[in-house]
């Protein structure tokens, strides 16, 4: 919870200065570069993420790694990340970069757990339906989960809707057993 907060401080810093700038697309896909680049290079990232490593080293392979691909304001935020000691924390910032800027252009990430696979025609609708119901871009992740027996649960944010088969069952054997 506290690395979700500290990140989540250090995400709202760079977006709020992305926005500002009119930059937030640049920003993201820079902020991805440098977190794929450590999850990619293992020895690199391994390196960079050293806490036995001067700052100054890791600034410098910063530079080296990105000065001609990344955006200057970018590279000085990932230079305050190397000074505070926050380097292990890129991933989660880069997460909670993306819901801030979904925010703003409004887009809703809308997980969906189904008991069979629908068709691509079924998943549009349902986007399309939740669209003009909630007012936002939908971005709809589907996914099968068998033990639902039917039905739909959806999951938007920390919000769960859940109108399973398996959760109406439940909630007539609770129902049940009360009387």
């Amino acid at each position: 919870m506290i690395k979700r907060s500290i990140a989540r401080r250090y995400a709202r810093a760079i977006f709020d200065l992305a926005r500002e700038q009119g930059r937030l697309e640049e920003t993201q896909r820079d902020l991805e570069k440098a977190v794929n680049w450590l999850r990619e290079d293992q020895a690199l990232g391994a390196l960079f993420l050293n806490r036995l490593v001067p700052p100054e080293e890791k600034k410098g392979l910063l530079v080296r790694a990105f000065e001609e691909q990344i955006a200057g304001g970018v590279l000085a935020f990932l230079r305050v990340i190397v000074d505070k000691h926050r380097e292990d924390y890129l991933g989660e910032i880069l997460a909670e970069f993306k819901t801030l800027a979904d925010e703003a252009r409004r887009i809703l990430e809308v997980e969906v757990q189904t008991a069979v696979s629908l068709e691509k025609k079924e998943l549009d609708l349902l986007k399309a339906d939740l669209a003009a119901r909630l007012g936002w871009e939908i971005r709809l992740k589907a996914t099968v989960s068998p033990g639902l027996l039917g039905g739909v649960v959806m999951k938007v944010g920390d919000r769960v809707m859940d109108g399973s088969v398996k959760q109406r069952l439940e909630t007539l054997r609770r129902q049940l057993a009360a009387r």
